[in-house]
């Protein structure tokens, strides 16, 4: 699993960082399918100005979180994130993270 994150004040002082994955399925899987069938995930996590402790944007210990389907966890997880943090900073985040996974060769012949 690859990630990145950023974190961000908000205006009352307290922090959100929100985090972005590339999650590949059970390995074994041929090379050449295993982008096709990668996931990304969002997640969000906020602390209060002062705290010591992120506190996740969803509870996945809740019961009605725990009998959703695996694609409803999915939706709820991403509209609870994208309503907190908003779809620019999703969108600029996830920018970021694929420009990082670019290959560049030259970087490696200095």
């Amino acid at each position: 699993m690859l990630q990145h994150e950023k974190t961000y004040t908000l205006d009352d002082g307290s922090k959100l960082r929100v985090i972005i994955s590339l999650e590949s399925p059970a390995t074994g899987i041929a090379q050449a399918s295993v982008a096709s069938a990668a996931n990304y995930r969002v997640w969000a996590e906020t602390k209060p100005k002062g705290g010591r402790t992120w506190t996740p944007v969803i509870n996945t210990d809740a019961f009605d979180y725990r009998k959703m389907s695996r694609d409803e966890r999915e939706q709820f997880r991403l509209k609870s994130c994208i309503s907190l943090a908003g779809k620019a900073r999703i969108q600029a985040l996830a920018n970021e993270f694929w420009q990082l996974l670019q290959p560049n060769i030259d970087a490696n012949f200095k």
